[in-house]
């Protein structure tokens, strides 16, 4: 929800540009919180924890697990 707010917060019309700053800010609780994958893709406002999953691996070539072991 707080991604959604954010995102119309500053008049994003590019979905693709409020889609990075969202995984960008999964990156961020990913490594500095214990938060579950699920947990993480609903603060930053995917409501489909698989979709997140898949654009997240998209847009870092790792999934959301492997980037967090690997930081």
């Amino acid at each position: 929800m707080r991604g959604n707010w954010v995102c119309r917060r500053l008049q994003m019309n590019n979905g693709k540009r409020c889609c990075r700053m969202r995984l960008s800010k999964a990156c961020q609780l990913l490594q500095s919180t214990s938060l579950s994958v699920r947990e993480i893709a609903g603060r930053v406002g995917f409501q489909d924890v698989n979709y997140f999953t898949r654009a997240f691996k998209q847009r870092f070539q790792k999934t959301p697990g492997e980037f967090r072991k690997g930081n």
